[in-house]
Formats: structure tokens, C-alpha cells, sequence
């Protein structure tokens, strides 16, 4: 990711098909998603990117990143293929063999009050279950993908059924990521890679609530068809 940066960029797309749709659309409502989402494809490298206070502006970014460019990044895995990767919430019991989602007493984490096993999950790092998926599965990027849905904003309405956020998981995926056959090996795999953006030297990556845990910045990386896809979310505190 070191190397000249270029000159000029190209906006793709500043929404996703997936996000365009009617039933999504409600979907991000009831999660409180709406107005905070932000999903954009760019041509381009990483650090080119962040080094325009122009193209910041455009995921909801504030500031003029340092020169040069100085970030930090956490990898997130692609290597997961399908969605029986989340079989695992039921085999532990935090959904019913229909996908109904267990319900627990109300608790309040980081200003989210959960009622419900799999954001109590999600969302307490002490959870009975937090060993339900190990801290490497968890960082894989459709697992984060999940999560965002699932979390939601602070008034999110959460669903009963888990089967809504899979789906909406699946199409977002398939659409964030580029997948392709792999003919050294024969292997279905993902293009390039995938990171959080933890930080940028001189850039707000969340100026609307720059502490919140439940914020987040996730950069896809595409060789193949030569572009990013940022999905970013800045959670917005109800008080």
C-alpha cells in the first residue's frame, strides 16, 4: 500500500444496488440504519484515498489527513463461503432451529439496550456465549457485515427472526465482494482484501460521535475490478 499516490479518482458508485432496494431500504429504517449507512465504491488505492480531504468529505470524514498519508488497519478474513457459517447460533442456542432469536432479561451495553441472546452476544464482551465464534471468525468481514445489521442504531427495532439479518447479509455481500475461481487451485475464493479502518492521522472518521464503540469504517480492497467499497457507520447516541 506504500507507493506513489495518483492524482485523480473516480466515484463508482455511492450506493450499492443492494441498498437501493424498497425492502431494504425499509429493513435499514427499522435498524435505524437510514440516515447513517454509508456504502460507496471508489477507484483507487487506500492511502490516495484518505490524502483527499474531497473524497473523505464523501463517507462522512472531516479533517485533511498528514502527509504523508499515516493509517491504521485491521485485517478482517474473506475465506468464509457461505451461510452456513451461522449455523453456529443455533447449535449453541441463541436461535431456534426456525431462527427464532431467544429473548433475556433487558441489559444496557455502551448505551445499547439488548433484550434478546444474539446482540446480548454481539454486544457483551462477557456473554455466556462469547466463545460461540472464535476472535478470528469474528473478525472475518461478513461476520462484521452481520453485526452491523444486527447492532443497528440506538433505535434500532431488532428482529425476532434471524433470518431477515442473514438474508440482508448475504445480498450485501455478494455485492461488497468480488468472488472468483481461483485456476491454480480450482478454489471459489474472494478478491483482495479487507480491513477496518482503525484510524487516520488528521482525519475524523466518526466527527458526529468519535468515541462510540459501535461505529465503524470497513474498506474492501478489489484488485480485480481496481476499486474499494467502503462500508462505514457512525452510530448516533439517542440522547
Amino acid at each position: 500500500m506504500e507507493g506513489e499516490l495518483p492524482l485523480s479518482f473516480d466515484l463508482v458508485a455511492n450506493q450499492l444496488d443492494f441498498v437501493s432496494s424498497r425492502d431494504v431500504k425499509e429493513q435499514l429504517l427499522q435498524y435505524n440504519l437510514d440516515h447513517t449507512l454509508q456504502v460507496a465504491k471508489f477507484r483507487d488505492a487506500l492511502k490516495a484515498f484518505f490524502g483527499s480531504s474531497y473524497l473523505c468529505a464523501q463517507i462522512g470524514c472531516s479533517g485533511e489527513a498528514n502527509v504523508p498519508v499515516d493509517l491504521e488497519l485491521e485485517p478482517l478474513g474473506t475465506s468464509v463461503m457461505n451461510m452456513e457459517f451461522f449455523d453456529r447460533f443455533t447449535e449453541v442456542g441463541i436461535v431456534s432451529a426456525e431462527g427464532k432469536i431467544r429473548g433475556c432479561f433487558d441489559e444496557t451495553y455502551d448505551g445499547i439496550t439488548v433484550g434478546d441472546l444474539l446482540r446480548e452476544f454481539l454486544l457483551n464482551p462477557e456473554s455466556e456465549n462469547a466463545s460461540a465464534f472464535s476472535t478470528e471468525e469474528q473478525q472475518e468481514l461478513i461476520f462484521q457485515i452481520f453485526r452491523l445489521f444486527a447492532v443497528g442504531g440506538a433505535l434500532c427495532q431488532p428482529e425476532d427472526n434471524i433470518n431477515k439479518y442473514l438474508s440482508l447479509t448475504k445480498t450485501a455481500y455478494k455485492e461488497i465482494v468480488t468472488v472468483f475461481r481461483n485456476s491454480s487451485t480450482n478454489a471459489v475464493q474472494v478478491s483482495g482484501r479487507a480491513f477496518k479502518v482503525k484510524r487516520v492521522d488528521g482525519v475524523d472518521l466518526f466527527p458526529d460521535n468519535p468515541t462510540s464503540p459501535h461505529s465503524v469504517c470497513i474498506a474492501v480492497l478489489d484488485p480485480l475490478k481496481k476499486h474499494i467499497v467502503f462500508v462505514k457507520n457512525t452510530f448516533k447516541d439517542f440522547w
